[in-house]
């Protein structure tokens, strides 16, 4: 499928990401607390969800607001949060 037809300009794109920025900061906190909460320890999510610990820990620290939807799906669920729940938080 190819989306050649679809303009988007940068100072849109620009707005979409600042907008679910805020978002994403909340959510790499979450991610920290209940991490810390379960006794968990970067390696160990790092190995349960095969995401980068040094990429969750940019994340948890608000450096890294973009993840994509399998990386939110990923730790939410090895968290114990289902995703429809974060969803409803964003």
């Amino acid at each position: 499928m190819r989306f050649d037809h679809i303009q988007t300009n940068k100072n849109e794109m620009k707005d979409i990401h600042e907008f679910f920025k805020g978002e994403m900061i909340a959510f790499g906190k979450w991610v920290s607390e209940k991490r810390k909460n379960e006794g968990k320890t970067l390696d160990e999510l790092a190995k349960i969800t095969g995401i980068d610990k040094s990429y969750i820990h940019r994340l948890e620290k608000g450096e890294r607001t973009n993840p994509s939807f399998i990386t939110v799906y990923s730790l939410a669920t090895a968290l114990g949060k289902d995703i429809r729940e974060i969803i409803k938080l964003a």
